[in-house]
């Protein structure tokens, strides 16, 4: 799993920090603007 969220973090543009509230924000607002919201809803309803 480490491996997956390196990626991830990285290719929202972040560096992995400690998990804070403010973290949690600029995480959700990076994903926000880099995955397409159409893209997102289809993984949530695949599942």
């Amino acid at each position: 799993m480490n491996t997956w969220l390196n990626k991830y973090i990285a290719y929202l543009g972040l560096e992995k920090e400690e998990p804070t509230k403010d973290f949690l924000i600029k995480l959700y607002q990076h994903h926000l603007a880099r995955v397409p919201y159409e893209l997102t809803s289809k993984f949530i309803f695949h599942l």
